[in-house]
């Protein structure tokens, strides 16, 4: 037998055996047992070896949290005969904790009921750091694909001005397919991809293969293969997948399931999908991550938020084809910075004098699964940490009537958890707690959305009234929080009163989407990932290796060789007709994160008759508005792109504009698309538009082009609910440019309606501060 280490604390120790428990279940009295030593006991006996009360098998629970705790101490332990202090590899403090208070009183935010006279009750806000690294984990990915029947209906997408686009007939398997391709791109030799298809049955496409060159080559191979047919078996292929992974585990790789589906599953395994899932997690130990994503309206978002839940990863709901890119695009990006899963914080109670509060409830603002411990403390479960992302949760703390305790070191907090090479770790908090009210306020705002967005959702199910209201009091209670002025609460503030509120507002509308929708944005504000190119309030998650994977991400999704429509022959009587084969498709309409217009080397007549270069054009510059009058420049919007080129349109006199940016011909609105075909052009690298103080109408290459903010009505061309209205301006001005009156911003800053799919809001985090005298080939857009 392997020495045991040394220094065991002795509730590690099986009263029975005497050793290390490896297996240890509790009796529901406070006594635990190696699992084998107390069943061969009671094989024979009645009664608890200890107290010789009654006893049976039956009462017998898994010590989950103890079991943790032993695995490691038995890690640590071995790392440090291995990893002394000082050596290069050694797995404690890699990770650093911070924690900050508040006292309760202070926020607008409610605490569980139960306190008595003389109690005081402080908020305490834990941050979990993994620092900045710039070399990413490698990684097993297995890509779960749905391809039943439905899989082969056209994945329906719509452009900027919310027109639906007709002619491209990808199927939802093509775009599907094209966003896997992605990721076998995107993977290095070092990374594994292994590829499952499930309808009725399940079927391992690609077993799992390194990606190289010949493996990469293998894998598109792989994926061709795949045709729609048949039913459902969504367990089946999840369960496929997860065994991929597990049998071919290698340790020092960071593994996930990435599961996509169209539909409800409609065959399903004897005990139901989550306890089938929780019983396959108690039986094998190695485990991946599982996210999941749910394609189109029909899906069963109930069961996948439960799967990403219990599986450590995010659901994400992807309303049509536009979707789909953006999704796994940020899903790998999340997935290749990760750095440790299994993250979980230990908070005990010095000497009993203060107590995590809320008892008796399984998990903790935010939703985070929670599991108590004696002396009043808890395990708060994270999941899963990524690259210069530091963690936070916040948890209420009582400090007992009478008690010297302080809050500031009154509770003892252990961070553990497994890094990227297999390896377990630990942290302790060194230090006390520090002051700072605004700091956890602004967590407390972010949880506290994330559980009332989740909710609203539920509620909205049999009350859409009631639903409303609890969202509306989520709001005003953030509203009031010291906390509303921070960037990323105001972001957040964003979600809440603009797509999160419209999923509210209709009943029609919250069947459709809304229902989808609020449980997969909730889910990422409490997971604090960036799951989208769309929601404000989720541009603040993800460090420079996330923001650098996400824009090679971006680069290779648009630049891969757009896929041909396919025609599969349905089964008799799913499906009448197939799509037929058409041009190939261009992919950025599948991967539609964009809402800016672009031009060229374009020139402005400016009030006195001169020309000026649009890259000139400063705040204060008086431009003519084509009807002999005159406006001031409020603000400059620069756009600036660096991946695919834009489409544009080039009218007569040199004007090269976006397609579906207004333009006044002989009085008459117009669409330049309606007038000209458009074509890439890729010399532009940055656009620009104008906020006027009048007129809202300039002079660019002797054409009549409409302003930012204009609020002209009824004309179905012009009219426009953000860019034609008095939003966009109160977007700008709460920029970082506004002041200086010229804002910067990526091409991926405009951030769609899932209703409209017409620009609706800009996204703050996608400003760049570019010195005013570097802006050298913008354009007019």
């Amino acid at each position: 037998m392997a020495a045991e280490p040394k220094d065991v604390p002795d509730r590690f120790l099986c009263p029975i055996t005497h050793e290390i428990m490896q297996d240890p279940v509790g009796d529901g009295r406070g006594h635990f047992f190696e699992r084998k030593a107390i069943t061969d006991w009671l094989s024979k006996n009645d009664t608890c070896p200890l107290t010789r009360q009654p006893l049976s098998v039956v009462h017998l629970t898994d010590a989950i949290a103890l079991k943790k705790e032993i695995e490691l101490f038995r890690g640590t332990k071995s790392n440090e005969a291995s990893n002394p202090p000082g050596a290069v590899g050694g797995v404690r403090d890699v990770m650093k904790l911070k924690s900050f208070y508040t006292k309760a009183t202070e926020t607008p935010f409610p605490l569980p009921t139960g306190a008595e006279e003389g109690d005081e009750d402080y908020f305490l806000h834990v941050q979990v750091d993994p620092g900045n690294h710039s070399k990413r984990t490698p990684v097993d990915v297995c890509c779960v694909v749905d391809v039943s029947g439905s899989m082969q209906i056209t994945a329906s997408v719509q452009d900027d001005s919310g027109k639906q686009l007709e002619d491209e007939k990808l199927s939802i398997l093509c775009v599907v397919k094209h966003a896997v391709k992605t990721i076998i791109h995107a993977l290095t030799a070092e990374d594994r991809l292994s590829l499952v298809s499930f309808s009725s049955n399940a079927k391992r496409v690609l077993e799992l293969t390194k990606m190289n060159a010949v493996g990469k080559k293998k894998a598109e191979a792989a994926l061709e293969t795949m045709k729609p047919s048949g039913a459902t078996n969504l367990w089946d292929g999840l369960h496929t997948g997860m065994e991929t992974l597990r049998t071919n585990n290698e340790k020092g790789r960071y593994s996930a399931c990435l599961l996509l589906t169209d539909g409800q599953p409609n065959i399903e395994p004897p005990l139901g999908h989550l306890p089938s899932l929780r019983k396959y997690k108690r039986q094998h130990e190695h485990s991946c991550s599982i996210n999941t994503f749910g394609f189109g309206y029909d899906i069963d978002s109930e069961l996948l938020t439960g799967l990403a839940a219990e599986g450590g990863g995010n659901y994400v709901f992807t309303p049509d084809g536009g979707f789909v890119g953006t999704a796994f695009v940020n899903a790998l990006s999340n997935l290749l910075s990760t750095f440790a899963h299994s993250v979980e914080v230990v908070l005990d109670p010095k000497e009993g004098a203060s107590t995590v509060i809320g008892k008796g409830e399984d998990c903790v603002l935010g939703a985070y699964p929670l599991e108590r411990i004696a002396g009043g403390g808890a395990v708060v479960k994270l999941g899963c940490a990524h690259f210069s992302q530091p963690r936070d949760f916040v948890i209420p703390v009582r400090i007992k009537r009478g008690s010297s305790a302080n809050i500031k070191d009154c509770i003892s907090v252990v961070a553990r958890y497994v890094i990227y090479n297999g390896t377990n770790g630990k942290t302790s908090l060194e230090g006390e707690a520090v002051y700072n009210d605004i700091d956890v306020q602004t967590q407390l705002s972010r949880l506290f959305a994330a559980d009332k967005i989740r909710e609203s959702s539920v509620v909205a199910s049999y009350s859409l009234s009631d639903s409303q209201q609890l969202l509306k009091d989520c709001i005003a209670t953030i509203f009031k929080s010291s906390s509303k002025s921070q960037g990323e609460v105001k972001a957040l503030l964003k979600d809440l009163t603009g797509q999160a509120t419209q999923a509210l507002s209709k009943q029609e509308w919250f069947a459709r989407w809304g229902r989808h929708y609020l449980p997969s944005l909730s889910m990422s504000h409490s997971s604090q990932l960036c799951t989208n190119f769309k929601d404000p309030g989720l541009q603040v998650y993800g460090g420079a290796l996330f923001k650098e994977i996400q824009d090679k991400l971006d680069t290779i999704f648009l630049s891969l060789p757009p896929p041909q429509p396919q025609q599969y022959v349905a089964p008799a009587g799913l499906f009448a007709r197939a799509p037929r084969a058409r041009a190939p498709a261009n992919m950025a309409n599948y991967y539609n994160v964009r809402g800016g217009c672009f031009a060229a080397h374009c020139l402005v007549t400016m009030g006195d008759g001169s020309l000026k270069k649009v890259s000139e054009v400063q705040r204060g510059d008086v431009v003519s508005t084509g009807s002999g009058g005159t406006a001031s420049v409020v603000c400059v919007l620069k756009t600036v792109f660096r991946n695919s080129p834009p489409m544009l349109v080039s009218l007569p006199g040199g004007l090269q504009i976006t397609e579906y940016h207004p333009v006044r011909i002989n009085g008459k609105w117009e669409f330049p698309i309606d007038l000209v075909p458009s074509a890439p052009c890729s010399n532009t690298p940055s656009v620009c538009s104008f906020v006027l103080d009048r007129g809202h109408v300039c002079v660019v290459n002797g054409v009549e082009c409409v302003g930012l903010g204009h609020d002209f009505k009824g004309d179905v061309v012009v009219e426009h609910p953000f860019f034609g209205s008095q939003k966009v301006v109160e977007a700008m001005k709460i920029m970082q440019g506004w002041d200086r009156g010229l804002i910067v911003l990526q091409a991926n800053a405009f951030l769609k309606s899932d209703i409209s799919n017409l620009i609706e809001r800009l996204d703050l985090s996608k400003e760049i501060f570019e010195p005013i005298e570097t802006s050298q080939e913008a354009c007019v857009c």
